[in-house]
């Protein structure tokens, strides 16, 4: 029993929200203000430089399990694996063209999702006014988890809902410690030397 489903009025009027952005020609000045030593590079090579070090960063981050520890302190970027919600998963896209309401079942993770998530609890990560902090992921790093992640959905931490993230990720951690432990104590393992 399928339900008819009316797509979006895509006429309708739309809200936007203003965005700012932080590469600005002021930011500029103030970087060529404290290192004048790159006065050569225009303001679009500083963009680009920009752009490639950021990408450089979800790239790790989509590569290794542990996600990556951002520079200076700011926290650490991880895809994590979580059950799917329990309300329908609307496929908007089929669902419009077909003119009934078609599910997402992600049959080929085994129904789960992979989250982009983004922590500053550790220890390791004091600074003042870091509860305000938030990481939202560019659309190249979301396109990009969204292809990937159902090849490699297994390698990735496991997210409980009811558990908070920083307790997860360093439990983790120390189980990944304590394997490499082991692997290193078998190497040099002698069972014939009893000195």
């Amino acid at each position: 029993m399928s339900k008819e489903y009316k797509g979006p009025d895509v006429k309708a009027p739309r809200y936007r929200s203003k965005t700012t952005t932080l590469l600005t020609k002021d930011i500029y000045k103030k970087f060529l203000e404290k290192y004048p030593e790159y006065k050569e590079h225009d303001f679009e090579e500083f963009k680009k430089n920009i752009s490639i070090f950021n990408e450089a960063i979800w790239k790790t981050a989509l590569e290794y399990r542990d996600g990556v520890d951002l520079p200076e302190g700011l926290g650490n970027v991880f895809i994590g694996t979580c059950w799917k919600k329990k309300k329908t998963n609307v496929d908007f896209y089929k669902s419009a063209k077909y003119k009934m309401l078609i599910t997402n079942q992600n049959y080929e993770t085994d129904g789960k999702l992979g989250k982009i998530f983004y922590t500053n609890y550790n220890n390791k990560y004091r600074f003042t006014n870091r509860v305000m902090w938030m990481f939202k992921g560019c659309r190249d790093f979301k396109r990009t988890m969204g292809k990937t992640y159902p090849e490699q959905w297994k390698k990735y931490i496991h997210i409980d809902p009811s558990q908070k993230i920083n307790k997860l990720y360093k439990r983790q951690q120390r189980r990944d410690f304590m394997k490499n432990q082991q692997e290193r104590m078998l190497d040099y393992y002698n069972e014939f030397d009893m000195d």
